[in-house]
């Protein structure tokens, strides 16, 4: 039988629970309040941000609905959202330089970005936000990935604006 030395028994011990703690983190969630309290206004502004960068959208999933239509039935509260939609879309260029990295990339695309506004609150102005998961730096596709979300969040802010 084959007698490590203490030092690396304890190393192999705890790397896992090391890597059990990095996943449990989770991705970076980053939200950005836009500049219009109207959803409609800040819908649109998310639309024609993505299209203008030449990508195409994948119709969106509308989880404020499923939240509100569900909601009942597990015996849940108030709505989080007054409306929620997350917006799917894909660049090519960058969906290659993620699989060509590591093939487990897949899971990053398509690209999502949700919108959503809160339910009204007495004396406060209405709020919608664009939100989005951060691919990371790590590797040259995250980085192209993380420049493409910020520069279509920033077109939001621009065609939201009044």
């Amino acid at each position: 039988m084959l007698r490590l030395p203490a030092r690396l028994r304890r190393l192999c011990l705890t790397l896992p629970f090391a890597a059990t703690a990095a996943l449990a983190q989770g991705p970076e969630l980053v939200a950005t309040p836009l500049p219009t309290g109207d959803y409609a206004v800040a819908r649109d502004a998310l639309v024609e941000a993505v299209e203008a960068k030449g990508l195409v959208l994948d119709p969106p999933s509308r989880f404020g609905e499923m939240l509100k239509r569900t909601g009942p039935d597990l015996g849940m509260g108030a709505p989080v959202y007054a409306q929620a939609e997350v917006f799917h879309f894909c660049s090519a260029r960058i969906a290659w330089t993620l699989a060509q990295e590591d093939p487990r990339n897949a899971a990053m695309c398509p690209l999502s970005i949700a919108l959503y506004a809160l339910p009204p609150q007495p004396g406060k102005a209405p709020a919608v936000y664009a939100t989005y998961r951060s691919p990371g730096d790590a590797t040259p596709g995250q980085r192209q990935a993380e420049a493409l979300l910020r520069a279509i969040v920033a077109d939001i802010q621009a065609n939201a604006a009044p």
